[in-house]
């Protein structure tokens, strides 16, 4: 699924090279096709969509990608009128992986910023998986839940945003740019780190023209095998960081709900249901900020917010490694996480985590069969299948599946009851401010008469500010 502004043709007119003859040229195959995505690439490039680890201005784009999004053999051909990148296999690391950064040629990235920055309405075009060609956003249904679950949910396919609001937004990015400069880290403590207040800049001047074309920012979903919904283009509420999110959203009236330390709470309420004792985890649970503080004077990190996304791997495998793919290795380093490591506390939860978490898998994870192998469904339906060299699920995906399963079970109840809901952000959803005393008795029910089990969670409430 693609959404996005209907900015080819003056795209083309400022980048003759991607104009259909001279695409022809090159080969006569699929023009259409590539022509559309590499403005969709051209666009993901100024609002850095996939930046590279490594190089801060440049694009990431593996050799498989291009090939199936461009549908050549020869993508590096296709890609050199707009980008430069280095010859044969410079920047390319398996090891690290990283592959071959590409960056924006001088009058490409004017191009892009002529096109996409530019502050007029403009109509925004919806192409489906399935569609032959491109339909008019105002012709969507008002609904922005996909049709699976538009029966029971109910959301605004445009999120209302004043452009005042993105004007101060940009106003506010404006100003850390003149001390910061455009190449620092918009927040680097988050898994975003790599998009830059030049990027954060871009995407706002982006979400300025959908409030000026729409009224607001896109509020289209799709729904993923995980059985989550996801964004569809790239000024979604779930695709905005959550700095730009709160600085567009602020003054509008809606606040940021979300389920209260949701997988954390999720394996408590098993636990408890099945007897199973897990007291460092509910020491845990009880204060996790005096225990992620505790760890940053134990390992010398300055921001104790580091060490959320570590404890939360311990519930689906993490094994505390210094590796740079973990959670861990990118957040502490390989010294960091020795003494995390080698704590008791730490060393206790874990062992609970694992214990509980194998056991839930198993029990809310269904298996059915077809030509594929096994497939595992959680209690939302979502499918988790074997992987495309036939292997089957670890035990650790098996428990993200599963986890993920009753998040949306928990989500997908409480939404029909929220007034004026306005969107879904995973184990969260922004509505106008409301009482919520209610929401978790709604849950309780629904999971006892889902998996047979009360899961036990609260929600709090985060005004945009």
């Amino acid at each position: 699924m693609r959404l996005a502004f209907d900015t080819l043709p003056a795209l083309a007119d400022r980048l003759p090279d991607l104009d259909i003859p001279r695409l022809r040229a090159k080969s006569r195959k699929h023009v259409h096709h590539r022509q559309r995505n590499l403005a969709d690439l051209l666009l993901g490039s100024y609002v850095g969509r996939r930046r590279h680890r490594d190089y801060p201005t440049a694009d990431a784009f593996g050799r498989d990608y291009l090939r199936q999004k461009l549908r050549t053999e020869h993508p590096a051909d296709a890609l050199a009128p707009f980008w430069i990148s280095p010859e044969g296999r410079s920047g390319f690391h398996k090891g690290r992986g990283t592959c071959k950064p590409y960056v924006l040629r001088p009058h490409a990235r004017q191009a892009t910023e002529d096109v996409y920055g530019g502050g007029g309405p403009v109509r925004a075009l919806f192409m489906g998986d399935d569609a032959a060609e491109p339909i008019p956003f105002e012709t969507l249904p008002t609904n922005g839940i996909p049709a699976e679950l538009a029966g029971t949910l109910h959301v605004p396919k445009v999120l209302p945003v004043a452009v005042t609001a993105v004007d101060r937004a940009l106003d506010a990015i404006g100003a850390r740019i003149d001390r910061e400069g455009e190449d620092a880290r918009l927040d680097p403590v988050r898994d975003d780190a790599r998009l830059t207040l030049r990027d954060a800049r871009a995407r706002l001047k982006v979400c300025r023209r959908w409030a000026v074309s729409y009224g607001g920012l896109p509020n289209l979903y799709r729904l993923l095998p995980s059985g989550r919904l996801g964004a569809v283009g790239d000024c979604h509420v779930i695709g905005l960081p959550r700095a730009l999110r709160a600085l567009v959203l602020a003054g509008a009236g809606f606040v940021d709900y979300d389920v209260v330390a949701c997988h954390l709470s999720l394996v408590q309420s098993f636990a408890v249901a099945h007897g199973i004792p897990t007291p460092a985890l509910d020491d845990y649970c009880a204060d996790r900020t005096r225990t992620h503080r505790r760890l940053a004077k134990l390992t010398g990190m300055s921001d104790p917010d580091v060490f959320k996304p570590v404890m939360l791997s311990l519930l689906t495998g993490g094994q505390l490694t210094g590796h740079w793919k973990t959670a861990a290795g990118r957040a502490l380093g390989a010294c960091g996480v020795q003494r995390v490591r080698e704590d008791a506390h730490v060393q206790a939860l874990h062992t609970e985590a694992r214990q509980v978490t194998q056991c839930l898998a198993a029990e809310c994870l269904s298996v059915e069969t077809d030509e594929g192998g096994r497939v595992f469904v959680n209690a939302v339906g979502g499918t988790l299948r074997p992987g495309k060299d036939g292997r089957a699920p670890t035990k650790d995906q098996r428990t993200a599946h599963a986890l993920t399963g009753l998040e949306q079970l928990a989500i997908r109840a409480v939404c029909p009851q929220v007034d004026g809901l306005a969107g879904i952000v995973y184990d969260g959803f922004v509505a106008p401010a409301q009482d919520r005393s209610r929401w978790a008795d709604v849950v309780r029910d629904a999971s006892c008469r889902r998996v047979g089990f009360a899961l036990r969670v609260d929600f709090k409430a985060t005004p945009f500010a």
